[in-house]
C-alpha cells in the first residue's frame, strides 16, 4: 500500500542519514593537542623539567633549534626553516592564530615559551594555551596585538575600543604591579618578564570577558582616555599628510601624544616612519617597529639610516644659531634599533631604552631653530634621495639596503637655501659617503 510505501521510504531515508553521519564522524579529526603550559625560555636544546626543544614552541622570538611562531628576523639557513612561512601575518599573534585555524601540527608541542614579555608575546602564549576561547575572541585579540606591538591604533568600530581597553588594561597593570618595559634594574637573563607571564596568564581570561567591569575599568580608563583624546586630535584632516613613496607621514600637533594616538593617524597603518611637528619647533622622526620584523599585510622600504640627517640638521642648527654649536645635539638611534628614534638631546643626556620606548608625552622634546616647513623639506628630501628607485617589498627587506644606505647621506642645507626639494650630487659628495 501506499502508507507502507511511504513508512519504508522513511525508514530508508533515516538509515542512509545514519550512515553519513557515521562516516562523517568517522573523517573527523579531534582537535589538535595544543601546549598546556608555559615555560621558561632557554637558549639551548634543552628547557625546564627536561624538556626538549622538539617539545616546545617558541612564539614571538626565535630560536636555534625549536619550532616557532613568530614576526621576528630569522637567519635564513637556519630558524626560517623552523617557521612555515605560509602561516606568517603581521604579528605574532597573526601567526599563532593562522596556526589555530589551520589546524596546524606545530602547535603540537608540550609547551609554550617566549624570551620577553610584552603585549604581542603575552597574546602570542595566552592564545596557544587557550585556543578555543581564543578563538572566541580572534578579532580583538589579533588587533591587541597589533596595537601593543605596532602602536597602530584605529577606532572605526566598537571591538577595536575593547582592543584598546585590553592594552591599556596590560600596559596599567604592568607598571602597577611590575617594572615598566626595558625598565629592570638588572639584566633578568634569557628569561626576562616570567614573573608578568605568571600573573596576566592566571587573570587576563577574566578581563577579556569583561572588560568594562569597574574593577578593570579603574585601572586602564586614564590612559585610555588620554589615547582617544589624542587619536581624535591626530586624526583630524589638517593634522597630517603622507608621502606614499616614501613610507613616510607627517603628523602635526600641539603637543605630544600617546604612541597609540600617533600612530594612529588616519592611513598610519601603511607608512613606516613619521615625523612629528609639535608647537614650539619641537620635533622627532622615528622609524616604526613594522620596519624591524616580518609584516606580510603589505610591502616596506629599507629602513634608513639617520644619523647622517642627524649631521645636516646640526650644521644648519649651527648655521642659525650664529656659527655658535647649540648645547642640543641632533642624533639618531641606528637601523638595527626596534624603533629608531632622531631627536635633539641635551649634549651628554641621551635618552635611555626605557624612555626610548616611552611615550613621546612622557620625556622632554626640545626646540629647533628650524622652522617646520624646513624640517619637513629636509626630512623629506632626505628620504627621496635615499629610497631613489628603491621598491618596497613584502617581509623583510634586506636586499638594496646598503645601497640605500649609501645614498641617505644628503647635505640639504645648500640644496633647501637653493629652493630645492631633492638634492644633487654635489650635496651628496660633501659628507663623503662610501
Amino acid at each position: 500500500s501506499s502508507t507502507g510505501m511511504g513508512v519504508l521510504l522513511c525508514v530508508m531515508l533515516l538509515l542512509l542519514l545514519a550512515a553519513l553521519a557515521a562516516v562523517a564522524g568517522g573523517l573527523a579529526q579531534p582537535r589538535l593537542a595544543t601546549p598546556e603550559r608555559f615555560i621558561p625560555y632557554s637558549t639551548t636544546d634543552t628547557f625546564e623539567g627536561g624538556l626538549r626543544a622538539k617539545d616546545v614552541l617558541v612564539v614571538d622570538c626565535t630560536h636555534p633549534t625549536a619550532q616557532q611562531l613568530t614576526h621576528h628576523l630569522k637567519a635564513p639557513s637556519t630558524q626560517r626553516k623552523l617557521v612555515p612561512s605560509h602561516l606568517l601575518g603581521d604579528s605574532s599573534t597573526d601567526a599563532v592564530f593562522n596556526a589555530l585555524n589551520a589546524g596546524h601540527r606545530i602547535l603540537n608541542k608540550k609547551a609554550v615559551t617566549c624570551d620577553h614579555f610584552d603585549v604581542d608575546s603575552f597574546v602570542s602564549v595566552w592564545a596557544v594555551l587557550n585556543p578555543d576561547k581564543a578563538l572566541e575572541h580572534e578579532a580583538v585579540l589579533r588587533e591587541v596585538a597589533r596595537i601593543g606591538d605596532f602602536r597602530e591604533l584605529r577606532l572605526d568600530h566598537p571591538w577595536q575600543h575593547d582592543a584598546l581597553a585590553l592594552c591599556c588594561w596590560l600596559n596599567s597593570e604592568e607598571k602597577r604591579l611590575f617594572y615598566r618595559p626595558f625598565a629592570a634594574p638588572i639584566s633578568r637573563g634569557e628569561g626576562e618578564g616570567e614573573d608578568k607571564f605568571e600573573h596576566f596568564l592566571q587573570h587576563f581570561q577574566d578581563v577579556l570577558e569583561d572588560t568594562h567591569k569597574d574593577e578593570y575599568r579603574k585601572r586602564y580608563i586614564s590612559e585610555y582616555t588620554t589615547v582617544v583624546s589624542g587619536y581624535e586630535l591626530s586624526n583630524d584632516a589638517s593634522a597630517f599628510s603622507h608621502h606614499p613613496a616614501l613610507g613616510l607621514v607627517v603628523v602635526r600637533v600641539p603637543e605630544p601624544l600617546h604612541y597609540y594616538s600617533l600612530f594612529g593617524v588616519e592611513g598610519g597603518r601603511w607608512r613606516d616612519a613619521v615625523l612629528a611637528l609639535y608647537s614650539g619647533n619641537r620635533y622627532e622622526l622615528e622609524l616604526k617597529y613594522t620596519g624591524y620584523v616580518e609584516i606580510r599585510s603589505r610591502a616596506t622600504y629599507p629602513r634608513v639610516e639617520m644619523q647622517r640627517l642627524a649631521q645636516v640638521l646640526n650644521d644648519r642648527e649651527t648655521e642659525l644659531n650664529g656659527g655658535v654649536e647649540r648645547d642640543v645635539r641632533w642624533g639618531a638611534s641606528r637601523i638595527t634599533d626596534s624603533g629608531p628614534l632622531l631627536r635633539l638631546d641635551v649634549e651628554g643626556r641621551k635618552l635611555s631604552k626605557e624612555e626610548r620606548y616611552g611615550h613621546p608625552l612622557e620625556r622632554p622634546i626640545h626646540a629647533s631653530l628650524l622652522p617646520p616647513a624646513e624640517m619637513e623639506a629636509t626630512v623629506v628630501s632626505y628620504f627621496s634621495h635615499a629610497l631613489k628607485d628603491v621598491e618596497p617589498k613584502v617581509g623583510v627587506v634586506v636586499e638594496g639596503a646598503a645601497r640605500v644606505q649609501r645614498q641617505a647621506g644628503v647635505a640639504l642645507v645648500g640644496a633647501l637655501a637653493r629652493g630645492m626639494t631633492t638634492a644633487t650630487e654635489e650635496d651628496t659628495s660633501r659628507l663623503n659617503l662610501p
